[in-house]
């Protein structure tokens, strides 16, 4: 993946508006909308790491946030791998669910707070 940044902030817009939020920008875009506040994600002069679905994975998990939101550029220029990081994240957690609960009521207590 072709990554610009991944951080944690506020989200500023949408329902999830005053969350706190993982942003992964990717880079590139085809859009190129005139309200576009990140013109530093795309173009010649734009500065990009190389990162494997894992790798970014791994960032993602470590800064511990449920809400992620994937931005860009523009994001479906890499509709492979987004689907494949969705599909890496989605079985950590279910891998993590799993593995957590040392008894049945733990079981019971996480899948509560899902609902």
């Amino acid at each position: 993946m072709n990554v610009i940044e991944i951080f944690a902030s506020i989200d500023g817009e949408s329902s999830r508006q005053g969350l706190l939020t993982t942003f992964l920008r990717l880079h590139d875009c085809n859009i190129r909308c005139s309200y576009c506040d990140t013109t530093y994600s795309y173009g010649i002069d734009s500065v990009f790491t190389e990162m494997t679905v894992a790798e970014v994975a791994d960032v993602i998990e470590c800064l511990g946030n449920h809400r992620i939101t994937i931005t860009g550029g523009e994001p479906l220029l890499q509709e492979a791998a987004v689907v494949e990081l969705i599909d890496e994240l989605n079985r950590r957690k279910a891998l993590k669910i799993q593995d957590s609960p040392s008894s049945q009521s733990d079981l019971t207590r996480i899948n509560d707070v899902d609902k």
